[in-house]
């Protein structure tokens, strides 16, 4: 996430361990207002991005994820995902251009392998009566393939 969020108040107020650097993954150019650019570029040692639309043009767009883990992989770090990101997922800004349910799931494996990834929090779904998607049976695969991935590679006590 990137705007009024935990990150941005903590490094604007007083740091916490855990929001020390951020990694934004798949950040969408046309609906970002230029003032959040601005603040991201002034935090340039602390803030790494990349917009979904130059991700369309990689051919591997997972070295840049991996790039994207290693910067804030210098101790424990969360993995934030906001459903706004899922095409067509009903959601508080549902586009219908974004990343698959299965392309969030390999990328929320590949962190949850990572032994400094300590939590998963998800954002911004918005089920509805009005739309016939299981919100629910995909939320518990993001959900699921996160403690998969972690259990496997994590001693667990």
């Amino acid at each position: 996430r990137h705007s009024g969020n935990g990150f941005r108040y903590a490094l604007q107020h007083k740091p916490h361990p855990y929001l020390n650097k951020y990694a934004i993954y798949g950040l969408h150019k046309n609906y970002t207002p230029e003032y959040i650019f601005k603040f991201m570029k002034e935090h340039k040692k602390r803030i790494v991005y990349a917009l979904f639309e130059d991700l369309l043009e990689q051919k591997d767009e997972e070295r840049t994820f991996e790039h994207h883990l290693d910067f804030v992989n210098e101790g424990p770090f969360g993995l934030e995902l906001d459903c706004d990101t899922i095409t067509n997922f009903p959601s508080s800004a549902q586009t219908p251009s974004g990343f698959s349910l299965n392309k969030v799931r390999q990328l929320i494996t590949t962190a949850a392998q990572n032994k400094n990834c300590i939590y998963f929090h998800i954002c911004e779904a918005a089920p509805s009566k009005k739309n016939n998607y299981p919100v629910g049976k995909a939320l518990s695969y993001l959900v699921t393939d996160f403690i998969r991935s972690y259990n496997e590679h994590h001693t667990v006590s």
